[in-house]
């Protein structure tokens, strides 16, 4: 997906930023924690691979398509303390991206679900080796797909436990009005 999500991001200039690297990221959310939640700046410190967890959830939410912004609206909801926490190191890990001029991959993603796809010009998607898709990928093959035949490959067979994951993929994609074809080997 990287190399479509930079074919996209291609048909609108001025969408490149330079892109953080994992120490840069890492410094970033060490920052991030030192400014949103310091209780726990003593402890990303000393316990390895804490930072790079919080990095981990940061992706996983920016993947699900959750912003700081949604993340806040839904806090009233939940009452957590630990999850208010969570979102004030997530908007201050964005923030401190913006300020820097820098970017990161879940970024480049979300910034490719926005890009006016009518340039794509009938050119065909196919997409082969993904037992699952991430809510940003499903967007961005659904959003492509309005402009042209889109193929999502999948090895699927129908009640085996071992396939649950693509049971779930095809579902999604049925949902999101994919038409499923099948073919046997």
């Amino acid at each position: 997906f990287k190399d479509l999500i930079s074919e996209v991001l291609d048909l609108k200039p001025g969408t490149r930023q330079r892109v953080a690297s994992p120490l840069e990221r890492e410094h970033m959310v060490d920052r991030a924690f030192a400014e949103a939640w310091p209780e726990l700046v003593g402890r990303i410190r000393r316990q390895t691979g804490l930072a790079e967890s919080a990095l981990k959830l940061i992706d996983e939410l920016r993947q699900a398509l959750v912003d700081p912004d949604s993340l806040e609206e839904r806090l009233p909801e939940v009452q957590s303390d630990y999850l208010s926490k969570v979102a004030a190191v997530y908007r201050q890990y964005v923030e401190s991206l913006a300020s820097r001029g820098v970017t990161d991959n879940p970024a480049l993603a979300m910034a490719s679900a926005k890009v006016n796809l009518d340039q794509w010009q009938g050119r065909p998607v196919f997409l082969v080796g993904f037992d699952d898709l991430t809510d940003q990928q499903l967007e961005l093959t659904v959003r492509l797909g309005e402009q042209t035949a889109v193929t999502v490959a999948i090895t699927h067979e129908d009640g085996n436990p071992a396939m649950a994951v693509t049971d779930t993929l095809l579902a999604r994609l049925k949902a999101r009005g994919a038409k499923v074809r099948e073919t046997t080997a």
